[in-house]
């Protein structure tokens, strides 16, 4: 049976959801017909929000953010592009559902943005280019400082 990618979308929705939550940020969930983010944190004094853009993908080689993702959305565009890649192979192995295991990058639209590479099929942003991926690596303190600015 095929996996829904509708329920790996969601479900990484939920995740970084859940992640800003437990952080002490508030956030929600933006409605359906909005296209250009799926989250929204809010600052501590209400007066600030981030506008988040949640992607999902399954395998590691496909470590890749597409152009229908950014640089075409309408504004208002996102502040924070958040990837949630789920490591579903070992060594070209497809691992078990237990064993299943998620990398978060937290990325700021300026970061995705400024590394754009246009390739045949479109322009994409691969985060395993930048020289300093770990700087982003489930690093949701660069969303609280946002929204404290």
């Amino acid at each position: 049976m095929r996996k829904s990618s509708t329920f790996t979308q969601e479900g990484a929705e939920k995740l970084v959801l859940s992640s800003l939550l437990i952080r002490d940020i508030e956030c929600y969930q933006a409605y359906e017909n909005q296209k250009s983010y799926d989250l929204i944190a809010v600052s501590k004094d209400g007066k600030k929000i981030a506008k988040i853009e949640v992607k999902s993908r399954q395998n590691n080689h496909a470590r890749k953010i597409s152009n229908s993702n950014f640089m075409l959305k309408k504004p208002p565009s996102p502040d924070f592009y958040v990837s949630v890649f789920i490591k579903s192979f070992n060594k070209n192995q497809k691992v078990s559902h237990n064993e299943l295991d998620v990398e978060i990058l937290v990325l700021p639209k300026k970061i995705v943005h400024s590394n754009a590479h246009v390739g045949q099929k479109g322009s994409y942003f691969y985060p395993n280019k930048l020289k300093d991926i770990d700087q982003y690596l489930n690093n949701f303190e660069l969303i609280t400082d946002f929204l404290a600015e």
